[in-house]
């Protein structure tokens, strides 16, 4: 499945679901990270399995 065929999806279930705003497949990610953080979970980890590459200026710099 292509991020713009996600996209789609996720933009049809908002609005079935009755929920405003910008729908894509980012807000999936976003979501991700949102509640591995919250669960305690080490934001490299949350980040390089949201597929952002080592090196990335997302990424926590190294400790």
């Amino acid at each position: 499945m292509t991020a713009e065929a996600a996209a789609e999806v996720i933009e049809r279930l908002a609005d079935v679901a009755g929920l405003s705003g910008d729908w894509s497949d980012l807000s999936l990610r976003r979501g991700f990270a949102t509640v591995a953080r919250a669960a305690g979970h080490d934001p490299l980890e949350i980040a390089r399995a949201g597929g952002c590459a080592d090196g990335s200026l997302v990424l926590p710099p190294a400790t």
